[in-house]
């Protein structure tokens, strides 16, 4: 029964989970980061929130507790579509057909929105760049991007260039054009963390950054991901989007 907590990772990824490969891109998209998080001090905004975010997480609920005690079948059922989240109507995931459509039309039009303001700062000290504010300082200490040695790490973590991310209209999740570089650590490398049925039983981690920029409003995007996998069970996630907007 404890594996039905994976459920939670279509949630934390279903804004494009992939599975990436390191990218031959390392000097386009470090020279991306200088020519755009520059030091400084900025506004942030933490965009954890979305319309319709409450009803969101009632379905999600309730279709959890009605498949907890189904969960091999649900692994099954999910198996082949995208972040583990169901894309057909079935009774025994505790919804409606209704409930199923509202939960489905939620998702596909997620859009992200501000929670809450902040201050935030970047440094440079000895070729290492650094964000420093008051939300989330313990974990920000652990993050920084070595310019000399074109590195990026957060604690031990050391991350590859994985991806490229490009949206030419705004029919994504920010409600924006906008474009960047997405960094992964990964264990095991060659585990799918968008299959469900790869994660039972299994120990695994996945953390990802994203560094991006959008158009035309010229607002810097700055995430940072978390998940830790034990046996199956999740053991900690987190998801972190930002906003800046520097100031003048």
């Amino acid at each position: 029964m404890k594996k039905i907590k994976l459920i939670v990772l279509g949630l934390i990824w279903m804004c494009g989970c992939v599975n990436g490969q390191p990218l031959q891109q390392h000097h386009t998209a470090f020279q991306f980061i200088v020519d755009n998080f520059k030091t400084g001090n900025y506004k942030a905004e933490l965009m954890t929130g979305s319309k319709n975010n409450a009803r969101r997480i009632e379905l999600t609920n309730k279709m959890r507790d009605a498949i907890k005690d189904n969960f091999a079948w649900y692994v099954e059922f999910v198996k082949a579509t995208p972040n583990g989240l169901p894309t057909q109507y079935d009774k025994r995931l505790g919804l409606t057909e209704e409930e199923f459509r509202e939960l489905r039309q939620i998702i596909d039009n997620y859009r992200i929105s501000s929670e809450l303001d902040f201050n935030l700062s970047i440094s440079c000290t000895d070729s290492i760049l650094k964000f420093n504010s008051e939300y989330n300082k313990e974990l920000l200490a652990y993050f920084k991007i070595d310019l000399k040695d074109k590195t990026i790490h957060l604690g031990e973590r050391e991350f590859l260039l994985t991806d490229t991310i490009g949206f030419s209209d705004s029919n994504n999740r920010m409600g924006s054009q906008w474009y960047g570089y997405r960094w992964t650590y990964q264990v095991p490398d060659k585990i799918d963390f968008s299959n469900l049925a790869e994660l039972v039983d299994k120990d695994a981690i996945l953390y990802r950054i994203n560094f991006g920029i959008l158009q035309p409003s010229q607002k810097l995007f700055f995430s940072v991901k978390g998940v830790e996998i034990e046996k199956g069970e999740q053991k900690m996630s987190f998801s972190i989007p930002l906003l800046l907007t520097e100031k003048k």
